[in-house]
């Protein structure tokens, strides 16, 4: 509710309707507890002396399921938790909790086929965890103990594109690939907004390893398509293709760095800070470059 409500809020100002239910819903919004943790009152799973404060999967009372178990949802749904939140309490909560549940990831770390927490990884900014998680859970470390149980006498079949046979060779299993590509695409980019129901900020390789070279074009928020590079560690250039018009926001891939702006293939423009907002056309194409990095060299690398 606390990230369902914001976004019911924004989209009736955006259609422009249901505007005598705003007041009630931002009442509501305004009531909620807060989300269970180790400190809630009650709490199921109480806070010791000097542990850091984490989410828990709830608060009593309910009937069934464990609600001291650590929880991760905050840092997975409805932008709660993600690199650009401007909730520092919510985002050192955060990455207590996955410090809480991942004390220790390496490359013999099994991540099954439907964990989600590498996506809670790539939302946290953890390119170190992201450095083994991803590849853990595509490679199917534990098949005996993770949907992989056609052995045909042989071991557990797990193909060369990474896809598993389940109950045998007509039972064909994706899913692992699919929890490994959403955690892909947020260390890659995020577009999440500061808080639920604002406006999305772009943000290009937030939980990217450093020791891994990449290139891509993936889909932002906004009505963006984001091409961006990254070698040795560093960012080339990223080119926003815009479909709608609109002011974009995007986190400086260079930091505090002053940014020559291309429109078109034409230059002129430069931007600064560590937020860089300007506005864009639809059908425009925007391309950001570091200070010395000229267009041409960009249009070679692409």
């Amino acid at each position: 509710m606390q990230g369902m409500l914001p976004a019911a809020i924004r989209a009736s100002e955006i259609l422009r309707i249901d505007a005598d239910l705003r007041a009630t819903w931002r009442e509501f919004l305004r009531d909620l507890a807060p989300l269970a943790t180790n400190a809630s009152p009650n709490s199921p799973r109480p806070r010791k002396a000097g542990e850091p404060e984490v989410w828990i999967a709830g608060s009593p009372p309910v009937r069934h399921g464990n609600i001291a178990a650590l929880g991760l949802v905050p840092a997975l749904e409805y932008d709660l938790c993600a690199v650009e939140t401007a909730n520092e309490t919510i985002r050192r909560i955060g990455n207590a909790t996955f410090d809480a549940a991942h004390p220790q990831i390496t490359a013999e770390t099994p991540i099954n086929v439907l964990n989600r927490e590498a996506t809670a990884a790539a939302n946290l900014g953890r390119a170190e965890a992201i450095r083994f998680m991803l590849p853990n859970q595509l490679r199917c470390l534990t098949p005996d103990h993770d949907f992989c149980d056609f052995k045909g006498g042989g071991p557990p079949a797990i193909q060369a594109n990474r896809m598993t046979f389940r109950k045998g060779p007509g039972a064909i299993g994706v899913e692992r690939i699919g929890r490994m590509a959403q955690a892909l695409h947020a260390a890659l980019l995020q577009s999440a907004p500061p808080e639920p129901g604002g406006d999305p900020v772009l943000h290009v390789f937030p939980a990217w390893p450093k020791e891994w070279n990449a290139q891509y074009t993936l889909s932002g928020r906004g009505g963006y398509l984001v091409t961006s590079s990254i070698a040795g560690g560093k960012v080339g250039f990223v080119e926003l293709c815009s479909h709608t018009d609109g002011e974009c926001r995007i986190r400086n891939p260079w930091g505090e760095a002053g940014v020559n702006v291309y429109r078109n293939g034409k230059g002129g423009e430069t931007a600064r800070g560590s937020l860089l907002r300007f506005a864009v056309k639809g059908g425009e194409t925007v391309v950001l470059a570091p200070a010395g990095v000229s267009l041409d060299s960009i249009k070679a690398a692409l």
